[in-house]
Parts: structure tokens; C-alpha cells; sequence
């Protein structure tokens, strides 16, 4: 009896799966073949029918390149504002030599107009100077146009990355369809009525857009570099002004790379009283007096920037950490692993060849 019921079941189990696959066969039949096309989601363009990724492709690739403009331009905007910096910190030393030929000439002269004319002088420079050394006087520019240009950068990365993830779906999407029967079969019925052959995507375009992004990622450059855990910090090794690498300290939450009074002076760095003042806060709470400064270089890695903002503190400070902030990361897209103990460092040049 039991046997009997088990045929029963498999015998029942069968005519159900003959239904089914008689019923979308039968659903086949009753779409046209666009339409069977049209539910495997593609469309058609042209005598093409292409994938939604493709086309969504395109249109990235277009918003990326308005991307990649604004990031160029605000890169430009950043460079520009360093020259101009560096102008006026040149201008601030030809001031500081001009008071002291002035202050010379002042002491020797007793014509009261001469006298007059040379203090009217001794004035301005005194102010120019104050504005400068003051401290920030370009600060808060400098940081807003490196947050402009920080922000391009981090929307170029992930555009250009949003771009692979789409051309890697699309390919699969068009593997898998261009070995279905039934896709080759919808287009060779579909094109007997078409005055030119209906193919299946990608179209053209679709090659000279993935060159376009082959081109965006070279101009994209990681590199990682190896970090050192001491005393609950991480340390990495940093060339200053060409020299040979010592290790700082990796802060993000710096503003700028901060100096050792005797590191600075080993760099030829000689704070005077006519450099730029910065208030900096120290390990025990109390505020100091430090100078900016500027090095000509600072290297991680293979990357290297030129002309970089520093300070450089007291004298009577000799345990205060060396320091690699934002000054010089700003530059990057820095992201930290954790597991590997690593930094990856990522350039970005719009304007490089190839890109």
C-alpha cells in the first residue's frame, strides 16, 4: 500500500512539472520577441538592445568628468594660493631688510624732512609685517580652499570607482546573455524585419567610454606605507627638506606638521621675530608661543609636496613630538588598515598625461 502511494506522489510530481514547463513555454509563445527581450531588461537604441548599466554607464561617465574639471580647478585655485604665499612671505623678508636700512639711515640723518619721510616709511613696513606675523593671517583661507579641493578629490576617487563597479556588472550581464538561445533567437526574428541587423549591446561608445575611464584611474596613484605603533601612536617614516628619513608621528587631527626646535634647526629652519606666530597647545594643557615656518619639502613614500606650512616650537620644549598633520595629508586621500599596520596614500593628478 505504501509502495503504491509513493508512485502515486512521483507519478503526480511529474504532470506537475510537465505544467509548468508547458506553461512557460506557452508564456514564450505569447510574448513577441521584443517583448521577451524587453523582460530580460533590455532596451532598445538604435539597432542595439543594451543593458540598464550600460546606459547609467554613459551617464556617469559624463558626471565624472565634470568632476574631474572641478577638481583640476580647485587644485589650480590651491597652487595658486601657495605661489601667492610664497610671494608675500618674500615680501615680508624685503620689508624686514628695508627697516633695518631705513632704521640705519633714520639714526644718521638730523633733516627733519628726511626724518618724517623715513618714519611715514617705517610705519607701513611695521604694519605690513605686524599683519603678517600676527599669525593666520592666511590660515583660515588656506584650510577653506584645501577643504574645496579635499572634497573634489574624495568625489573623483569614488566616481571613478562607482564607474568600475558598473563596467564589471555590465560585462557579466552581457556574458551571460550572449550565450542564451533565446536572446540570439529574439534578435535573429526581430531582424527580419529590420532594415539593419538587431544586435545585442554594448553598443560602440560603450569601448571609447571604457578608455576614457582607463585614462581617469591612471591619474589615481596608491601607494601604502608601512606604520610603526609605539606608545600607543603610530609613527611613519618622513624625509624633511631632502634629508634622511626620521620618523613622525601620524595625526590626522593636526593642522600642520609640527617641528622640534632642534629638528627645525638641523633643517636650517631659525626662528626670528619677524616670522608668523602660532598659539599651539601642549601635552600639559599650557598654550606656547611657536613660529610658522615653511619647509621646502616633506616625503612619504614616493609622494613628495613642495613648500609646506610647519611650526616649529620653543626652545625650552624638548619633548614635544614631531608631528605630520594636514599640511601635508591634505594633499592626499589618506585611508588607514588597521590589520596590516598600513597607511594608503592615494594622488590624484586630473591634469597628468594619459588621464
Amino acid at each position: 500500500m505504501v509502495g503504491r502511494l509513493k508512485i502515486r506522489c512521483v507519478a503526480a510530481l511529474l504532470l506537475v512539472g510537465e505544467l509548468v514547463i508547458a506553461g512557460s513555454a506557452a508564456f514564450a509563445a505569447d510574448l513577441s520577441a521584443h517583448e521577451q527581450l524587453v523582460a530580460r531588461g533590455l532596451s532598445k537604441k538604435a539597432s542595439y538592445y543594451v543593458l540598464p548599466s550600460e546606459i547609467e554607464f554613459n551617464k556617469r561617465l559624463q558626471d565624472t568628468r565634470k568632476t574631474r574639471g572641478k577638481l583640476s580647478k580647485a587644485l589650480k585655485k590651491q597652487a595658486d594660493f601657495e605661489d601667492h604665499k610664497q610671494q608675500h612671505r618674500r615680501n615680508i623678508r624685503d620689508h624686514v631688510a628695508e627697516r633695518m636700512r631705513l632704521a640705519n639711515r633714520l639714526a644718521g640723518t638730523g633733516d627733519l624732512v628726511k626724518q618724517n619721510r623715513l618714519i611715514g616709511r617705517l610705519n607701513f613696513l611695521n604694519e605690513q609685517i605686524e599683519l603678517y606675523t600676527a599669525g593666520g593671517v592666511y590660515h583660515d583661507e588656506e584650510m577653506h580652499i584645501a577643504a574645496e579641493a579635499g572634497r573634489a578629490r574624495q568625489d573623483f576617487v569614488a566616481l571613478v570607482g562607482d564607474l568600475r563597479a558598473l563596467v564589471d556588472k555590465t560585462d557579466a550581464g552581457y556574458a551571460a546573455l550572449a550565450t542564451s538561445p533565446g536572446v540570439q533567437a529574439a534578435l535573429g526574428e526581430l531582424s527580419k524585419t529590420s532594415k539593419r541587423p538587431l544586435v545585442l549591446g554594448p553598443r560602440p561608445n560603450y569601448a571609447r567610454n571604457l578608455k576614457q575611464l582607463a585614462k581617469m584611474e591612471q591619474a589615481i596613484v596608491t601607494k601604502s606605507i608601512k606604520l610603526h605603533p609605539k606608545n600607543g601612536v603610530l609613527w611613519l617614516d618622513v624625509s624633511l627638506n631632502g634629508r634622511g628619513a626620521k620618523r613622525m608621528v601620524f595625526d590626522t587631527g593636526a593642522s600642520t606638521v609640527t617641528l622640534p626646535f632642534e629638528w627645525a634647526a638641523e633643517l636650517g629652519l631659525h626662528p626670528t621675530e619677524n616670522d608668523p606666530v602660532a598659539r599651539m597647545s601642549v601635552a600639559d594643557g599650557r598654550t606656547v608661543r611657536a613660529t610658522r615656518m615653511t619647509l621646502d619639502s616633506v616625503r612619504v613614500g614616493d609622494f613628495e609636496v613642495r613648500n609646506v606650512s610647519c611650526v616649529v616650537m620653543p626652545a625650552d620644549l624638548t619633548n614635544v613630538p614631531p608631528l605630520l598633520g594636514q599640511a601635508f595629508l591634505r594633499h592626499f586621500i589618506s585611508t588607514f588598515d588597521a590589520g596590516a599596520g598600513e597607511l594608503h596614500l592615494s594622488k590624484v593628478d586630473p591634469t597628468a598625461r594619459g588621464s
